[in-house]
Formats: C-alpha cells, sequence, structure tokens
C-alpha cells in the first residue's frame, strides 16, 4: 500500500512541474514598476565661470539585456566585446544648458534613444564635450557644443576612451582604437602622441593632464593582467613607464598634484596583504613610489 501511494505522489509531482516551469515572468504590482522606473533627477554641473547650469538626465537602470551580455574580465576591468569598450551601467539620455543669470534654458537636440557619457566642461566654460555610444560600430563620437546655442558638433568619430581637455581649452586629448592624440575644436588632429601598439598595451584609463600642461599620464593594460602608468613629456616626446615593481596590482584613479609634481593612484592588489584599497603617490622627478594611506 505504502508503495502503491508513493508511485501516485511521484506521478502527481512529476506530473505538476512542467506546469510551474512554464510560468510566465511575473511583474511587482504596477505602483512598485512605476516607482521603479521613473525618471530619477538630473545630474547637475556647474561651467567654470559660474554661468551656465548642466543638467543630465539618465536612465533609471541599464536593460535586462544589456546586462545579460557577454563579458570580459581584463585587469580589474569588465570589458563589453559587443561595444569593444568597458562595460557601463549608466547610461545618460538627455542634456538641458540653463543660464544661472535668467534662468532661460536650451534642451541639446539628440537622436531618439541615444546613450552617452556624462558632459564635461572645458576649463573655461565656454565649451561642453560628450562621446555618444555608437553600438552598431563599436566606437563612440565625440562632440563639442557651446552653452549659448547648444548646438552640437562632430569632432571624432572614433574616439575608444576617455578624453581630456588642453589647459586653454582649445582641444582635446583622446585615444581611439590605436593611438592617443589632440584634436582641434573643428576636428582636425593636431598631433599624433603616441601610439598604444607599439607600447603593447592593450587597454588604457584615467586619462589626466598636469597643471601646467607639460605632462600627460595614463593607466595602461599589457597581457591582460598587468598595469603601469605612462607619462608623456610634450616638450621632450619622452616616455617614462612606472610602477613596474607591483604590476599585476590594478591601478587607477590617476590624480595630479597642484603643483604637477606628484600623482596619486588607487590599487586593487593581486595579494591580499593590505585592505582593498591603497591610495599611492608617484614622483616624476626621481621616479619613485610610496604608500601614502589605506582606505
Amino acid at each position: 500500500m505504502k508503495k502503491s501511494v508513493l508511485g501516485i505522489a511521484v506521478i502527481f509531482i512529476t506530473a505538476i512541474l512542467p506546469i510551474n516551469a512554464q510560468e510566465p515572468y511575473k511583474l511587482p504590482p504596477k505602483e512598485v514598476v512605476d516607482i521603479v522606473t521613473a525618471p530619477p533627477p538630473p545630474r547637475a554641473s556647474v561651467s567654470p565661470n559660474r554661468e551656465f547650469l548642466l543638467l543630465a538626465s539618465y536612465e533609471p537602470m541599464p536593460s535586462i539585456s544589456y546586462m545579460a551580455q557577454h563579458l570580459l574580465r581584463i585587469a580589474g576591468m569588465r570589458i563589453t566585446p559587443k561595444n569593444n569598450s568597458r562595460q557601463q551601467t549608466t547610461f545618460y539620455t538627455g542634456i538641458v544648458i540653463k543660464r544661472i543669470k535668467d534662468g532661460s534654458e536650451i534642451k541639446v537636440a539628440l537622436p531618439q534613444g541615444v546613450k552617452l557619457d556624462f558632459p564635461s566642461w572645458s576649463p573655461d566654460g565656454k565649451w561642453i564635450s560628450y562621446k555618444v555610444l555608437n553600438q552598431s560600430e563599436k566606437t563612440e563620437t565625440l562632440y563639442v557644443i557651446q552653452p549659448d546655442d547648444g548646438i552640437p558638433m562632430a569632432l571624432n568619430h572614433d574616439c575608444d576612451r576617455e578624453t581630456q581637455w588642453s589647459n586653454d581649452s582649445k582641444s582635446i586629448i583622446l585615444f581611439t582604437e590605436k593611438e592617443l592624440q589632440t584634436v582641434s575644436l573643428d576636428g582636425k588632429i593636431l598631433e599624433h602622441i603616441l601610439n598604444i601598439n607599439d607600447l603593447g598595451l592593450e587597454m588604457t584609463q584615467s586619462p589626466c593632464l598636469s597643471p601646467d600642461g607639460k605632462h600627460f599620464a595614463f593607466v595602461g593594460y599589457e597581457d591582460g593582467d598587468r598595469s603601469l602608468i605612462i607619462k608623456y613629456s610634450f616638450d621632450s616626446k619622452k616616455i617614462t613607464r612606472l610602477g613596474d615593481d607591483n604590476l599585476f596590482d590594478y591601478k587607477y584613479g590617476l590624480r595630479w598634484s597642484p603643483d604637477g609634481k606628484w600623482l596619486s593612484y588607487l590599487t586593487y592588489e593581486e595579494v591580499k596583504v593590505r585592505p582593498e584599497g591603497s591610495l599611492w603617490e608617484t614622483d616624476f622627478d626621481k621616479v619613485k613610489q610610496k604608500l601614502l594611506s589605506i582606505k
């Protein structure tokens, strides 16, 4: 009798399992969905000359299909092969420029469904730059606009990574897929600074220009899991490699000191002998590095 009851139970459970497995994806109540998907307040940025306020709207959250894309993990970074770029979970979708003096505003004309990074002010506050992701072409297009009219002008269609304004606001330093170059505000290439492949680098990040504009530094990644700091001098055209003694520590967050003599950077260490984040400084004159503090 017990075997018969057990057999009936097994047949019953087996029969209902496919039904449960075929249940559709369930959504929470509409009120919860409305709260989660409601447009967040725009992020604001005041121009250096204090004349304009930039408001950038963004998606409340990335889509499931985007987050499900295949990723590659290289030197602590998450790479999206489909876009040939680092994984980005926040995309901006609109730009509004408001004049602080009278409250008038200009909405920048952007294509429907566009995805861009957070806009950046030029040092003099007279220009704004931003990059638009071209998902089908695996590149980014660099645009500039003036806050007075908000009319986008494309400078470069092969922008691959972060950009950096020159100190005089007359040009932008950018990475393409193969090189580091300087472009003018009308899109002309002013200087081919260096070839990334010649340095044996696969990826770069954290570009920063020294306060006096004479040096440019960034983090480079080679062989997938080794990172170092590269410094380029515009006057001498000299390239200096730093951080060779801790190549396997993921480096990021480069920042110049106000006097231009030091660079600070953070690391995720391969061997966890210290807490997760460590702050370091590098003196380029003496080519040395020193642990500042631990966070």
